[in-house]
């Protein structure tokens, strides 16, 4: 039994972007097309669907047959998704063990629809709906194109020459992603929206305090966007940071040297007031005309001025020696 012969009809197109619980679904080409003869046909939803690594996607499709074929009954036995010929034979998707735990195939009212959950770059392929009945089996060729590509993984940021810039330099900020197709950069500032600058590198001269924040990376193609950030803060640069050592050098070296100048001071004036207290005074001894000696002590005298009365006493000669028969000592009153 030879199939019927095929008719393709495109009608209208359409750009489509879904988003699932599950993963990001991406519809580059919606179309309607109907294809079959004689009352037979499938229609596909989509004939080229792009989906992201790890998403779920969704293939639809409705069919039609004759009820009488060739002055007989049609009756539907089976209907079934199939990639390619496996050892000659069309395989149903629900049981090809790469699909397994994947593949969900319902079909209602002649509208079917395969889910494919978990999709991997292996999945890429052309899918089409099969009919068998107990008078023909009709394959709706050609199918749908599904392409499983990786969209923007989370990107790399790195600067140069570190995140801490010494104010007036200039820093380098390059972003990275692995995504099929390639990706777009976009960098942001915090709390501003519009973008400063695109592309995978972001150079800023003459950095200032301003400057300092954090920066986002976008990566974006069309199958979804991943962000990431970076903090860049200011520091002092070289010669500032000398500046304000030498400065805090000679603070520091001012007040030592105020500090020992004062101490010295304080020194000094003990000494002296010492000195005055202790110096000795001369006196005079009266005249040996009489044999009663009276001593009286002044304020600010003290008792150690008599050993070197003694002593003076003691070292004259015979001759130079007075004696006295009585010594009268008179001390100050407070």
């Amino acid at each position: 039994m030879v199939p019927p012969s095929l008719l393709t009809e495109m009608r209208g197109a359409a750009m489509s972007f879904t988003a699932a619980a599950s993963g990001l679904v991406v519809f580059l080409l919606s179309v309607s097309v109907v294809q079959g003869q004689d009352g037979w046909g499938v229609t596909y939803s989509s004939t080229e669907i792009c989906a992201v690594i790890g998403s779920t996607v969704e293939i639809n499709c409705s069919y039609t047959y004759p009820s009488i074929w060739k002055g007989s009954d049609t009756t539907v036995e089976n209907t079934f998704w199939f990639t390619q010929k496996k050892d000659g034979e069309l395989v149903d998707l629900t049981t090809d063990s790469e699909y397994a735990g994947r593949v969900e195939d319902r079909c209602e009212n002649n509208i079917c629809t395969l889910r494919i959950k978990n999709l991997t770059e292996r999945d890429s392929a052309e899918y089409m709906f099969r009919i068998e009945t107990n008078l023909v089996i009709y394959a709706g060729e050609p199918g749908v194109t599904l392409s499983v590509k990786d969209g923007p993984k989370l990107p790399s940021v790195s600067v140069s020459p570190s995140a801490e810039i010494e104010e007036g330099r200039s820093v380098t900020l390059t972003c990275s992603s692995d995504a099929n197709p390639a990706a777009n950069y976009t960098w942001y500032k915090e709390n501003e929206d519009s973008p400063k600058a695109s592309g995978q590198i972001f150079t800023i001269t003459d950095f200032r305090a301003e400057h300092s924040g954090s920066y986002s990376c976008g990566a974006q193609n069309k199958l979804g966007r991943s962000n990431s950030i970076l903090t860049l803060i200011v520091v002092a640069g070289s010669s500032t940071m000398s500046v304000n050592i030498i400065r805090t050098t000679l603070v520091v070296l001012m007040l030592i040297s105020v500090f020992l100048l004062s101490l010295w001071m304080r020194k000094k004036k003990a000494l002296s007031s010492t000195t005055e207290a202790h110096e000795p005074e001369d006196i005079e001894l009266p005249a040996p005309s009489s044999k009663n000696l009276h001593l009286c002590l002044h304020p600010g005298q003290d008792l150690p001025w008599l050993k070197g009365l003694h002593q003076s006493h003691h070292n004259q000669g015979p001759e130079d020696q007075h004696h006295y028969s009585s010594l009268h000592l008179c001390l100050p009153q407070d």
